[in-house]
């Protein structure tokens, strides 16, 4: 007898999809502690520095954000790369590696190179440069880097969310990744609206330094670069300053208008106050505007400033226009002939 079964069937299991581990971006406030950690490592070391070679550091004078540069280029060049497995120590702490779009970390080199685009904004803004011995050329591109550079890497970090690539990671092709995971980078590209803030960034920077030129030859300005000039020209000056201050009492209902001569000095001096006369006599004889000023104030400051520390202190010498004059320069001959002649 016969028995027709039916046929077997049987389907294998499914296998499911799997995907290749990826990595995702860092989030940008674990990026703003690891950095606060960072700095705090480096401004420890340019204390301990600027506690043993102080003297040395202020004779540095601007070249002096040299040393705190290095410092740094060290610390972040050797440690974002492979040599450091991508951490510093602040993106250990908050567990973040440097790498390139593999998950691989960077090289030296790139490493280097990434860490001079961001820093250099930094340590050149505010550098105490004289005024009166540097070209505008110099000035100019130094106002692009801090404010086109270091403008275009701060608003990537912050508002490009794809990525969180500054010029700096552009420049390279680095990512701050999620240390834990592994594979390649998962991330979206950086969006063209992104682009055109970066453009507007150094169009805006590019203008303003070229109307800052064009400013220095109007107004108060052309007789405070003479005065600066004039300071700049002493022995021992390392940089001069020259800024007109307001000050007014609505209780007493006054205004004083005060010049005020900041000196950056290279070593100490003998004589602070002899020093203060020198440069106040310089402006009183010079400075035509001088007898619009209720007050004249002359601020001598010694220290150092290598970027990650700075130290400073200072000695302000004031009095006004007419005391200054009376003290310093001798009155006009026919003064002198009429006070022999009452005698």
């Amino acid at each position: 007898m016969g028995t027709d079964l039916p046929p077997l069937t049987w389907d294998p299991p499914s296998i499911p999809d799997v995907h290749p581990p990826t990595r995702s971006i860092g989030p940008f406030w674990l990026r703003l502690i690891a950095f606060a950690v960072d700095s705090l490592i480096l401004g420890l070391i340019g204390l301990a520095m600027g506690s043993a070679f102080s003297y040395t550091l202020s004779e540095l004078g601007p070249w002096g954000r040299l040393v705190g540069f290095s410092i740094g280029l060290l610390y972040f060049g050797c440690l974002d790369s492979s040599i450091g497995n991508g951490q510093t120590l602040g993106k250990r702490l908050t567990r973040l590696r440097v790498t390139d779009l593999h998950g691989n970390t960077i090289s030296l080199g790139k490493s280097l190179v990434r860490y001079t685009v961001l820093a250099a904004p930094f340590f050149l803004n505010g550098i105490s440069l004289p005024i009166t011995r540097t070209s505008w050329t110099v000035l100019f591109l130094l106002g692009l880097a801090v404010f086109g550079v270091g403008g275009s890497t701060l608003y990537l970090l912050v508002f490009n969310r794809n990525t969180r690539q500054g010029l700096h990671d552009l420049a390279v092709g680095s990512y701050v990744v999620n240390a834990p995971e592994t594979g390649e980078l998962r991330t979206k590209p950086i969006g063209r609206s992104q682009w055109v803030v970066v453009g507007l960034i150094f169009a805006v920077a590019f203008t303003a330094g070229v109307y800052g030129n064009r400013l220095a030859t109007r107004g108060i300005f052309p007789q405070l670069l003479r005065d600066i000039r004039l300071v700049e020209q002493i022995d021992g000056v390392q940089q001069a300053g020259a800024v007109e201050s307001t000050f007014h009492s609505e209780s007493d209902d006054w205004t004083k208008r005060t010049l005020v001569i900041n000196v950056s000095l290279r070593e100490d001096s003998s004589d602070p106050e002899a020093l203060a006369d020198q440069i106040a006599k310089l402006i009183i004889q010079n400075d035509k505007n001088i007898q619009d000023y209720d007050l004249l104030r002359v601020v001598l400051i010694r220290g150092f400033d290598i970027g990650i520390a700075h130290e400073s202190a200072s000695s302000s010498f004031v009095n006004t226009p007419a005391d200054w004059r009376q003290r310093l320069l001798p009155p006009p001959m026919e003064d002198q002939a009429a006070t022999a002649a009452q005698k």
